[in-house]
C-alpha cells in the first residue's frame, strides 16, 4: 500500500515537473515572439524615417532644380533683354501668325534684316497725343436683310447660309477621304473582319443634312458619352437622333467628315487649311445675306493680343476702322522703349508713332500691354469712381480699360 502511494507521488511530481517545463517553453516562445515583433517594428520605422528622409531630401532636390530653372530663366530673360536693347528685333519662326496673315495667308518673303529697316523708318515714335487721322463722318443707315419673305422658317434661315453648295462639297470630300483612307487599310491589312469600316456606302446630299442635324440636337442635348444617345436607357437615350440615323452610321461620317481635299493642302502653312474653303464660302453667304447701314465704316474692331499688331491696326485705319486690344510683347516694330520698360504697381506709360497707332504698358495685377488707334486712348489713369476696400483709395484704371 504505502509502495503504491509511493510510486503516485514520484508520478505527480514527474507530471509537474513536465507542465513546468512545457510553461517556461511557452514563456520562451512568447518572449522570441516579442523581441521579433519589436524588431519589425523598429525596422518599419527605421523605413519610415529613411522614406521622409529621401523625400525631404527630393523635395529638396526638386526645390534646388526650380530655382536653377528659374535662374536660367532670369539669366535667359536678361540676355533675350540686351539683345533687344542691342538692335535684334527679328521675329522667331515660332511666333504667332498676325490677324493678317491668318486671314489673307500671304506669305511675307522678307528678310529679318529689310523688315528691321522698315519698322525703323516707318514706325517712329513720340509721346502720346489725340493727334490721330480724322475719319470722316458715318453716314448710318438701316441695315439691309436679303431674306426671302416666303421661308422664314428655322430650316429655311438655317439654308441661307448653309445652301446646298456647301452641303455638296461636305459630300464630295467625305466620300474622298472615306474611300482613300479605307483603300490606305486595306493595302496595309489593318481592317479586322469585322470593322464598321467595311459598312462604308457613299453619302449624299439628304443623308448629310441629316447628319448636321444629328450635330444640332446634340449640341441642345448633351450625354457624358456620345452612343448614350442610341442607349437602351431611357434616362440617355434621344428618340428624335434615334429616328434619323442609326450610330455605327452616324459614327462613320463623323470619322469621315471633311470639308477639302488632304492631298491639295498637304503643303499649305495656313493654320486653317482644313476649313479654309467653308470659311470662304460662309462669309461670302454672310455678306449676301446682310448688308451692313454703315457707310464709309467707322467702326470699332476689339480683339486680344492673337490678332493684334502695328500693321493691322494700320491697315484697319486706313479703311476708316479703329481698332483697340491687348497686344503681344513680341510683336514686330513696337516701340522697344515701352516693352522693355519696368513700371511699378499703378504706374502706366505709352507711345505714338505718325500713323496714329498707340502702344500702352500699364501695371495692375499684371502687367498689361494695348494697342489702340482711338483719339481719346491716352497713357493716364482715370477714376473709376470705385474705392479700395481695404484701404479706401480711389482705383484708378488705363482709360482705354474703361472703353474696353
Amino acid at each position: 500500500m504505502s509502495q503504491g502511494l509511493t510510486e503516485s507521488n514520484e508520478n505527480c511530481v514527474f507530471y509537474d515537473e513536465e507542465r513546468n517545463k512545457q510553461f517556461e517553453e511557452n514563456e520562451r516562445q512568447k518572449e522570441t515572439l516579442n523581441d521579433e515583433a519589436e524588431r519589425e517594428k523598429e525596422t518599419e520605422n527605421v523605413d519610415v524615417e529613411d522614406v521622409e528622409e529621401r523625400e525631404e531630401e527630393t523635395g529638396n532636390a526638386e526645390e534646388e532644380d526650380e530655382d536653377a530653372e528659374r535662374e536660367e530663366e532670369t539669366e535667359n530673360t536678361e540676355e533675350e533683354d540686351e539683345e533687344q536693347e542691342s538692335g535684334d528685333t527679328g521675329d522667331d519662326e515660332s511666333d504667332e501668325y498676325s490677324a493678317s496673315e491668318v486671314v489673307s495667308d500671304i506669305d511675307n518673303d522678307v528678310s529679318e534684316e529689310e523688315e528691321d529697316a522698315q519698322d525703323n523708318s516707318v514706325n517712329e515714335w513720340d509721346a502720346v497725343t489725340d493727334l490721330t487721322p480724322e475719319l470722316d463722318a458715318c453716314t448710318l443707315n438701316e441695315s439691309t436683310f436679303n431674306i426671302p419673305i416666303e421661308d422664314i422658317s428655322p430650316a429655311g434661315i438655317f439654308s441661307l447660309f448653309v445652301t446646298d453648295e456647301i452641303i455638296d462639297k461636305m459630300v464630295t470630300e467625305t466620300n474622298k477621304y472615306a474611300l482613300k483612307h479605307i483603300a490606305e487599310k486595306q493595302n496595309n491589312n489593318e481592317i479586322k473582319t469585322k470593322s464598321r469600316l467595311l459598312s462604308w456606302k457613299a453619302t449624299n446630299n439628304i443623308e448629310m443634312r441629316k447628319f448636321l442635324g444629328v450635330l444640332l440636337a446634340m449640341g441642345l442635348n448633351k450625354v457624358s458619352h456620345i452612343n448614350d444617345y442610341w442607349s437602351k436607357k431611357s434616362i440617355y437615350r434621344n428618340e428624335y437622333i434615334v429616328s434619323v440615323m442609326t450610330r455605327d452610321r452616324f459614327l462613320l461620317l463623323l470619322k469621315f467628315w471633311h470639308f477639302c481635299d488632304d492631298s491639295s493642302a498637304i503643303h499649305n502653312t495656313n493654320k486653317l487649311k482644313k476649313i479654309h474653303d467653308l470659311a470662304n464660302m460662309l462669309n461670302s453667304r454672310f455678306q449676301e445675306v446682310l448688308t451692313p447701314g454703315l457707310e464709309n465704316k467707322c467702326r470699332v474692331v476689339i480683339a486680344d493680343n492673337f490678332y493684334s499688331s502695328i500693321e493691322l491696326a494700320e491697315e484697319l485705319l486706313s479703311q476708316k476702322t479703329r481698332y483697340c486690344g491687348t497686344l503681344n510683347s513680341k510683336r514686330r516694330g513696337l516701340p522697344k522703349e515701352i516693352v522693355l520698360l519696368k513700371l511699378k504697381k499703378g504706374e502706366i506709360k505709352g507711345a505714338m508713332n505718325k500713323n496714329g497707332v498707340k502702344v500702352i504698358k500699364w501695371v495692375d495685377k499684371r502687367q498689361l500691354l494695348m494697342i489702340s488707334t482711338l483719339k481719346e486712348d491716352k497713357d493716364v489713369l482715370v477714376n473709376t469712381g470705385k474705392k479700395n476696400r481695404k484701404t479706401n483709395e480711389d482705383i484708378k484704371k488705363a482709360y482705354m480699360c474703361l472703353n474696353v
